[in-house]
């Protein structure tokens, strides 16, 4: 059994007010109406471009726990996906500071006040000495990363990306988040998808930080860029009304290697009533033969790749079919503007 896991969230940022500064921005810049008069119609800049994202959590989270009967944290009733708040009455502010609390203890009771699903409660456990320290019996996090692919970039370094939200696996909702960073990525190469089983962009995170993130919601993550991309293939293009999608050919924008963002061709199939509704605002199907060829189709890393449909920017990739890879859903970029602020 184990308290920690190696994978640690790096140190919080001091200044706090850059994180209010940056959703201010982004409530005013990224402000749209569908009803808005033609002259005021929004210009975005279409991305395409991989993006590491790392979200650190403000409290402790419980990634697993034990499955012996004795475990401590088990027979209290916790379970993955509990974040944990303090031990005897002592915030928890990091995974090491949890199992020196622990260690504290000397095998005497404490009292776990905890959180789940927004609620909060407090059992009482009796560590366990597994001959060479007290555990409770869980592996923790307090960080989450994972590859996307940036939507849309405003001329002042505004983004967005993904076009879902970044989700704990534990339990399946939006991952908590005190702050977010942005890095780049050396993509090392591509796990083709098949069905049954999503391919992947394989990459890896360079060290050097080129954002921060503000938002992390169910229609993307969003944030400020500290450089403008350079890479992107279109100018600022205009953003099309959910109303303006129609059933037909389009173009996605993705980054499948050292060569950049490429435009890959697919058609959208359906358009789900009402619009703008939710993260899945309608199908898409790859008809490109050198997507299918390099990947398969639609595969974990191509999240928010932009739609661009008759010059205008639609919307994103959102999700895969798992048993149909060519084939997948997207969301609406008013939706994520909506998500936005």
């Amino acid at each position: 059994m184990q308290n920690t896991i190696t994978k640690k969230a790096s140190n919080t940022p001091r200044k706090s007010f850059c994180a209010a500064i940056v959703a201010t921005a982004i409530m005013l810049l990224f402000s749209y109406s569908a009803d808005a008069a033609e002259p005021n119609k929004q210009m975005l800049i279409p991305g395409g471009m991989t993006f590491g994202a790392k979200l650190s959590y403000p409290l402790i989270m419980i990634a697993e726990v034990s499955d012996e009967a004795d475990c401590p944290a088990r027979l209290a009733g916790l379970c993955a996906g509990d974040c944990i708040i303090s031990l005897n009455g002592e915030e928890v502010c990091s995974p090491e500071h949890l199992s020196e609390l622990i260690k504290r203890s000397n095998g005497s009771a404490i009292a776990v006040k905890y959180r789940r699903s927004g609620k909060e409660y407090t059992a009482t456990m009796i560590p366990k000495h597994d001959g060479s320290e007290y555990r409770l019996g869980i592996t923790v996090r307090n960080s989450s990363a994972g590859i996307g692919t940036v939507t849309f970039i405003t001329e002042d370094g505004l983004f967005g990306g993904l076009g879902h939200g970044i989700c704990c696996k534990e339990s399946g909702e939006l991952a908590p988040m005190q702050y977010g960073t942005v890095c780049e990525v050396e993509i090392k190469g591509i796990k083709k998808g098949t069905s049954g089983a999503p391919g992947e962009i394989r990459g890896a995170f360079r060290s050097l930080h080129t954002g921060r993130i503000s938002a992390n919601t169910k229609a993307g993550v969003f944030g400020l860029y500290a450089e403008m991309p350079t890479c992107a293939i279109y100018g600022p293009t205009e953003v099309a009304a959910p109303s303006e999608l129609v059933i037909g050919k389009a173009k996605i924008i993705s980054t499948l290697g050292d060569d950049g963002p490429r435009e890959y061709e697919i058609e959208i199939t359906s358009i789900f009533e009402p619009r703008a509704v939710n993260e899945k605002g309608f199908a898409i199907k790859v008809t490109d033969p050198a997507l299918i060829e390099r990947t398969g189709g639609i595969i974990q890393g191509m999240s928010g790749s932009p739609i661009l449909q008759n010059g205008k920017l639609v919307g994103a990739v959102t999700h895969v079919m798992v048993n149909e890879p060519t084939m997948g859903y997207g969301i609406f970029i008013e939706s994520m503007l909506k998500a936005a602020g």
